[in-house]
């Protein structure tokens, strides 16, 4: 008797089989991204609801002021903050450190967890043992968010790009639900100390502060950037929606003489002061 003939897949069969395979990989890779992209925007819009939160709880306990301008020794040509004297290892939301003289963060009772701090889809890498080298007592790249420094002050010129760092009352801003607190940003210590080395980001706020910030927008989300109002709501923005300059005012490429270029679309947002 003969032993039965097994049925094996042919070259050809085999082929096809890879073909399939390789176009229904083709069509669900970029579906997949998509949805990994869609739930790191939820996270990180969940991060900003709790920011929005904690600053709201400041607000209450400071008799409805914006959180203050962090003040250590800012060096920078672009940030005016004159309260003296300058509090060593002032930050806005990391833990204290006595072995290195850093202090708590203002806003750090209202939110002790700084993971929330990061946007997942932040592509700047962070080590909470790396710290930036610009003396501001702080680890680099610990938040992916700008705080807004046009809040952080009643005397407020946007033009020469300085505050009084000493918060803002709610009552004088006309249009609360408007009006920029946060946003994504570079990524950066939690300082005003300017840090121009490899391991730093952005200046926290300083950036967000100036007119001349549509540069410096993380749009990190589908061409766009998630936002913390000042009434505590985040929403998506694109940047047409809210850069504070026309596109083509470029502080990279400057024309002297030139007026600055306002994005009239953006004046509620940044409660630009003219």
């Amino acid at each position: 008797m003969h032993a039965p003939r097994r049925h094996a897949f042919t070259l050809i069969e085999l082929l096809v089989v890879i073909a399939i395979i390789a176009i229904l990989a083709a069509i669900l890779f970029p579906v997949f991204a998509q949805a990994r992209a869609a739930a790191r925007k939820a996270v990180c819009m969940s991060n900003e609801k709790q920011i929005s939160t904690s600053i709201l709880m400041y607000f209450q306990d400071f008799d409805e002021r914006t959180p203050r301008a962090v003040n250590n020794a800012s060096a920078s040509p672009h940030l005016n903050i004159p309260i003296t004297p300058p509090v060593v290892g002032d930050n806005a939301f990391s833990t204290a450190d006595a072995t290195v003289g850093r202090q708590v963060g203002f806003l750090y009772p209202y939110l002790k967890n700084t993971q929330v701090w990061r946007c997942p889809q932040d592509p700047v890498t962070f080590n909470e043992k790396t710290f930036n080298t610009n003396g501001s007592l702080c680890p680099a790249n610990a938040t992916s968010y700008h705080l807004s420094l046009f809040l952080t002050g009643t005397t407020v010129d946007g033009v020469a790009e300085t505050t009084s760092g000493d918060g803002t009352a709610l009552a004088a801003v006309s249009r609360v639900a408007e009006t920029i607190l946060a946003r994504d940003g570079d990524a950066n210590d939690g300082t005003n100390i300017e840090n121009n080395t490899a391991i730093g980001g952005a200046l926290i706020g300083e950036q967000l502060y100036t007119r001349h910030s549509d540069h410096t927008q993380a749009i990190r989300h589908g061409g766009k950037g998630n936002y913390i109002m000042l009434d505590g709501h985040v929403k998506t923005l694109s940047p047409d929606a809210v850069s504070p300059m026309a596109r083509d005012d470029d502080p990279a490429h400057p024309c002297p003489g030139c007026a600055d270029q306002v994005n009239p679309n953006a004046q509620a947002f940044w409660n630009i002061v003219q």
